[in-house]
């Protein structure tokens, strides 16, 4: 259990880049599809704002679409692939759109329950808040390990032979890190984490309350949310959506 002071933790939201399915407004859950030539100059765009510093942990799903926007948006950073973190399985529903559906007595049915109705063949709205929530604790071991990690290794001495083999600059460093710890619980960590639209809903709904549709945003478009770990719980202070 984590008995350290509450973490704090800047944590930018992102959807992955427009795919051709994204395009021509398919249902894209568990098929692999690569981004689109639109899709990659849209983060090629996004890359260069200014709210995209670079993270302190990188999140993504491991599905192909986020993993290439991760690539596009932060080169040659280490990403963390959560799992649960995967797109909602839309089943039957799989590749297609409004068009398509239109006249399925079920899909009306399904748009009437304003999405609460399990896909036919897959996931739930409640389903995938909960496997998403599986994947927000697996992330916050994560984060709790590292944090732990850089404590641990701010707070380990270096011995004075050590430093007497350093160049002088060194030196004057190597001295100041045997009175100073650069590293404190409360300093706030950038957290970044590219994944599906479907997982930023879902977190939000978690982390902000509201509506599951309350939280819907374009490919490339995202949230970036202000939050404390208390205990094992994730506190809100502040929720502001990216418009690119």
């Amino acid at each position: 259990m984590w008995n350290q002071p509450e973490i704090k933790i800047n944590l930018l939201l992102i959807r992955h880049g427009k795919t051709p399915s994204n395009r021509e407004h398919r249902y894209l859950g568990v098929t692999e599809e690569a981004l689109s030539g639109e899709g990659r100059k849209q983060l090629e765009i996004l890359a260069e704002k200014d709210i995209l510093k670079k993270p302190w942990l990188l999140f993504i799903s491991p599905m192909l679409r986020c993993q290439e926007s991760a690539g596009i948006l932060f080169p040659g950073k280490k990403a963390y692939p959560i799992e649960e973190w995967r797109e909602m399985n839309f089943g039957a529903y799989e590749g297609k759109n409004y068009e398509d559906l239109k006249n399925d007595s079920y899909y009306q049915k399904w748009i009437d329950s304003n999405g609460t109705l399990p896909f036919p063949e897959g996931e739930s709205q409640q389903e995938y808040i909960k496997r998403c929530q599986r994947g927000l604790h697996a992330a916050t071991k994560i984060i709790e390990g590292k944090i732990t990690g850089e404590i641990a290794d701010a707070a380990m001495p270096l011995s004075k032979s050590r430093i007497t083999e350093l160049r002088e600059p060194e030196k004057l460093i190597a001295e100041n890190q045997m009175t100073e710890n650069p590293i404190t619980e409360s300093q706030p960590r950038n957290v970044t984490a590219v994944v599906h639209g479907g997982t930023i809903m879902a977190l939000l709904h978690i982390l902000a309350g509201g509506n599951y549709f309350d939280y819907q945003v374009k490919n490339g478009g995202g949230y970036c949310c202000k939050l404390r770990l208390c205990g094992e719980e994730w506190k809100l202070d502040s929720l502001e959506e990216i418009i690119i």
